[in-house]
């Protein structure tokens, strides 16, 4: 790096966050004509869109997403191991795949680990797009997705 007016530092107060968002933002309107007709800086507009699997108002699981850009993202979906293989993973996925069509999105994104539930998306359709080994170690991380 030559300009010596420049600096780079670790920001651990992620005062950071913001500002690179903002510019990010700025630079994906200018070449992307789909975020420049729908997208505005809170950046993607995203909705929320959580499941929660409740008994006597205890949380024993659930799944927890957004829709940005026309897809719904689901970041993460846990279901208490006791109530394993009786149809409520399914169920859940289900009224995802249904709240996702009600709010006109192309599909559902997602990720899961080898040692979690790959083979459980991929009966319900979902299609692995991307894998990433060794993260962590000795593990495969797979990206899924299901296009409606």
């Amino acid at each position: 790096m030559n300009n010596k007016e420049i600096e780079i530092k670790l920001d651990l107060r992620q005062d950071i966050d913001n500002m690179v968002k903002l510019r990010l933002h700025r630079y994906n309107v200018k070449h992307c004509k789909y975020m420049e007709e729908h997208s505005s800086y809170t950046h993607n507009d995203r909705i929320t869109a959580n499941f929660g699997i409740l008994k006597d108002e205890e949380c024993l699981g659930g799944a927890v997403g957004y829709i940005s850009f026309g897809w719904y993202m689901l970041t993460d979906f846990c279901i208490d191991e006791s109530l394993r293989g009786q149809g409520i993973g399914k169920e859940i996925i289900r009224q995802i795949e249904e709240f996702a069509k009600e709010n006109n999105c192309i599909g559902i994104q997602l990720d899961t680990w080898n040692f979690q539930a790959p083979e459980f998306y991929k009966k319900l359709g979902y299609s692995v797009w991307g894998e990433f080994k060794d993260c962590p170690p000795g593990t495969t991380h797979y990206y899924l997705y299901k296009k409606f």
